[in-house]
């Protein structure tokens, strides 16, 4: 960390450092990301529960200073940006914690209604670009009322500084039986360059080339917006796949929820490029699970890559480069070649408040707007309750009844707030 100035003077004589990002973190691409925001809804009392939540996030803060900090670009940094926060506990304030009595979600509103209302309500982090030296902090807690008489936690955080994981580790440490610890800020340019080694450098200049972006480009400004669908995983319907795919020849003794999900979910949308989110915190030497800096990529895979549950796991755990995927030769190659997007966010382990039930956790995911128009399908596996797996499929092709043919699911996981179409 470099030591800075404290930007205003401060009574408890706290230290303010910078924190240089990395510079994938400092980049355009990364600048223009939309905060990571869940909603999750409770029965029990508002009153209470937003009294543990004020003092369990003093406690998180504490532990993590920086969840309070703020993007700032200044002349000390060159071309980077940096984290600037202060080592002394920081209040919790109402910049960063918020009882909002005027918003009204429920869990019976149709989905898409339900993130206009909290893009519209300030809950959620904009975009790092907006966040520059401003006093905006880089994450938020919003507590509010439901129609049902409970309550709802909105928790947003930068996605310019955190991906999902880290994400999820601090929303996990709000929970009552959350567990507590600093997660390391410093960032490493060198290793981070490990990450296209995984992914493949020649995917890599693929994804970040001229006639991936204008192929994503193309379909953002003139595509249809895609329709939002989710569904609960059926546990048992689930064991039986990965039985299934266990019991092919040569397949590895040891098959994911995740290996099935993505390849029944690419072989539905037919991707010629399945774009699949992979963390390698923990997995590049010089790195571990408790850094807060972003060692992430996006495998590519094409239609042999995602064939089988086995073809995925092999890959993951076979030598680098991951990717499996016959990159389209050139540029004019690109231009509308269908490419789907899936993430996994199931890091939820619980947010757990005295005296009060968790109901529904859910992303709130944009289904409009660039990000998700820049692919034909988008997928985000995740925790609605702890133990559980849901995937929110947001496509342009794909109907209710084509993804409950493909995919081992029990049904819509809210028929109200995502009604079959």
């Amino acid at each position: 960390m470099n030591k800075v100035a404290p930007v205003e003077p401060a009574a408890d004589n706290s230290t303010t450092y910078d924190e240089p990002l990395l510079t994938y973190e400092s980049s355009l691409g990364a600048m223009m990301g939309e905060g990571i925001t869940t909603v999750t809804f409770f029965t029990g009392d508002l009153a209470a529960a937003t009294a543990f939540l004020r003092e369990r996030l003093a406690i998180v803060s504490a532990a993590n200073p920086w969840i309070f900090g703020r993007i700032v670009k200044e002349k000390q940094h060159g071309k980077k940006a940096a984290l600037r926060f202060s080592t002394s506990p920081p209040p919790v304030t109402e910049d960063v914690f918020v009882v909002n009595e005027t918003l009204k979600l429920s869990e019976d509103m149709l989905y898409e209604d339900m993130v206009k209302l909290v893009n519209g309500s300030g809950a959620k982090i904009p975009q790092g670009r907006k966040l520059l030296n401003k006093p905006l902090s880089v994450s938020k807690t919003t507590v509010l009322p439901t129609a049902e008489g409970g309550f709802a936690v909105i928790f947003s955080m930068s996605h310019t500084i955190a991906n999902g994981s880290t994400y999820y580790q601090i929303l996990n440490m709000l929970s009552t039986d959350g567990k507590v610890f600093p997660m390391n800020t410093v960032r490493r340019d060198d290793l981070h360059e490990r990450v296209t080694e995984y992914m493949g450098k020649s995917h890599y200049a693929w994804l970040n080339g001229a006639g991936a972006i204008f192929n994503g480009l193309g379909k953002a400004l003139c595509g249809k917006d895609p329709t939002a669908h989710c569904f609960l995983v059926d546990d048992e319907k689930l064991a039986a796949a990965k039985a299934e795919a266990r019991a092919q020849p040569g397949a590895p003794a040891r098959i994911s929820a995740n290996d099935v999900l993505t390849a029944r979910y690419g072989k539905a949308c037919g991707s010629r490029v399945l774009i699949m989110a992979a963390d390698f915190k923990g997995r590049i030497e010089g790195t571990t699970v408790e850094d807060a800096g972003q060692y992430h990529a996006g495998l590519l895979l094409d239609e042999d890559g995602y064939a089988e549950p086995a073809t995925i796991r092999n890959a993951l755990t076979g030598p680098t480069p991951l990717s499996r995927c016959a990159i389209p030769p050139g540029c004019c190659a690109s231009l509308g070649v269908q490419v789907g997007l899936i993430t996994s966010w199931a890091a939820f382990k619980n947010l757990a408040i005295p005296a009060c039930t968790l109901t529904l956790h859910t992303p709130c995911e944009q289904t409009s707007g660039i990000v998700v128009k820049a692919q034909e399908d988008t997928c985000i596996v995740f925790n609605p309750r702890p133990g559980k797996i849901a995937m929110l499929c947001i496509s342009k092709h794909l109907s209710s009844a084509e993804l409950l043919a493909a995919l081992p699911f029990e049904g819509p996981l809210s028929p109200k707030m995502w009604p079959v179409k």
